[in-house]
């Protein structure tokens, strides 16, 4: 093997997941207690910080020292962000140096408890920190250099922080590609047979949402079959995901249950509530009810009695109170679609990416929204009627593809790029070739500062 590794990092909003190119293919890393996808979470417990999977047993007890999707805060303006931050558990506050959100917690220091601030570049270093030393204990050799993933609607700022987290690591980032990109990469590997097509990538993760609309192009030379990756268009929700059906099932619960709305003050009850209802979706995605169960969820004062909450939710229930979830869904697809001036029915294949499109619900949206049933007015003439049904039937459907490991995706196409950019061995990634756009327009502002008389009075077209 090579000096170095390739290496390639999914830093995900609620998940990070780590991958490494050896022996003709892509292994995905376990931590180390054996599991693939790693939580991207850290807390800070006494003098002690806990990154990761060692989070697991202390999350609901240092609550407010809990730090997750650290991914949302980077780069954004604090002032513009204010009300959302307020909802986290731990505590936003502005930068001194600029309008940046900062995050303060508690620390333990000889003893003593002690107010430190982190910025959100600082604690997604911690992250990647944790996901290289599980690599490096899985290959029993040092991480030098890696590709991250960042979303597609990340801006430069955005791209360069994330940098700037991996390299106070002394890390080498080699490149940086968006997440939609990888999928693709990790699904055109996967494939058996590459045939020209445009595919979308629906992305929903556990804090973001990306479309990207890409082209798959076969292209013959003399000397060898060429293939090129052609981002054509981009859209997203960077407020969107798993999280967000969690806070709408919590909120439910709480209204439903008719607890009194202090508990939200109560952080540790808070966590509770939210990992329950986060593991109420999960089970609904499998089962068509479940019963949420929490005993001595917090103490009402009021009434001097302990509250337990015993309460039965369909799927039905679910999807209800999160459709205003499964609506903004929409906007990025038509956005993206639009952009081009595409329909749905240039669409060859969806690829499903991210652990919340496991929700049955996007799935039913996705297959509505691509593959829509036109009803048949039967009182029209009869041989028509038989022609249009015809014509319904022969009409393309739009393949909505499950088949790639929806958490892994993204670190797997991370992966095959560093092979690239570092080695090129591998046949499929070397005939290869990345064509990405900027997500943001851009333009030119012209100004006539010209001395000269009838220059001056020209008119710019």
């Amino acid at each position: 093997m090579e000096d170095d590794y390739a290496i390639g990092l999914d830093l995900g909003t609620t998940f990070s997941c780590i991958g490494v190119y050896r022996n003709g293919g892509v292994e995905i890393i376990p931590n180390s207690i054996g599991e693939k996808i790693t939580p991207s979470v850290v807390v800070f417990e006494g003098n002690e910080i806990l990154v990761g999977e060692d989070t697991t047993d202390i999350l609901v007890k240092s609550y407010s020292n809990c730090i997750y999707e650290v991914k949302r805060l980077i780069g954004l303006d604090f002032t513009k962000n204010k009300n959302e931050f307020e909802q986290l558990p731990f505590k936003v506050i502005k930068s001194d140096k600029n309008n940046s959100a900062n995050i303060e917690v508690e620390v333990e220091v000889n003893g003593k408890k002690e107010k430190k601030i982190f910025t959100p570049v600082e604690i997604s270093s911690l992250i990647i920190k944790k996901m290289v030393h599980n690599a490096e204990n899985y290959l029993n050799k040092k991480v030098k250099k890696l590709v991250i993933t960042v979303p597609a609607y990340f801006n430069e700022d955005q791209k360069k922080m994330t940098q700037q987290a991996a390299e106070m690591l002394n890390l080498d980032v080699i490149r940086i590609i968006n997440e939609p990109i990888a999928a693709a990469l990790a699904y055109g590997f996967t494939e058996e047979k590459l045939e020209n097509k445009k595919i979308l990538v629906f992305d929903l993760g556990g804090g973001t949402f990306d479309v990207s609309i890409l082209a798959f192009e076969n292209e013959q030379t003399d000397k060898e079959e060429k293939r090129n990756l052609t981002v054509l268009s981009k859209s997203g929700d960077m407020h969107l995901g798993g999280e967000d059906f969690d806070k709408v099932l919590v909120d439910y619960v709480i209204k439903k249950q008719k607890i009194n709305q202090e508990i939200k003050n109560n952080k540790e009850a808070m966590k509770r509530l939210k990992v329950a209802c986060e593991n109420t979706k999960k089970i609904l995605s499998l089962a068509t009810e479940t019963t949420l169960r929490i005993n001595n969820l917090y103490k009402d004062e009021n009434k001097n009695i302990d509250i337990d909450i015993n309460m039965r939710i369909t799927r039905k229930e679910f999807v209800e109170v999160c459709k205003p979830l499964f609506n903004r869904l929409e906007i990025p697809l038509k956005t993206a679609l639009s952009n081009k001036g595409f329909s749905e029915k240039d669409i060859d294949e969806v690829i499903l990416i991210g652990g919340s499109t496991r929700i049955p619900e996007v799935k039913v949206f996705i297959n509505n929204f691509f593959n829509k049933k036109v009803k048949i007015n039967d009182s029209i003439n009869a041989d028509e009627a038989v022609a249009y049904r015809a014509t319904l039937q022969a009409d393309k459907k739009v393949k909505i593809n499950d088949s790639i490991n929806a958490d892994e995706a993204v670190a797997y196409g991370a992966t095959l790029q560093a092979e690239k950019i570092l080695y090129n061995n591998d046949q499929f990634i070397s005939n290869l070739h990345i064509l990405d756009i900027t997500p943001f327009s851009l333009g030119v502002s012209i100004i006539n500062n010209s001395k000269e008389e009838e220059i001056k009075k020209k008119e710019i077209k």
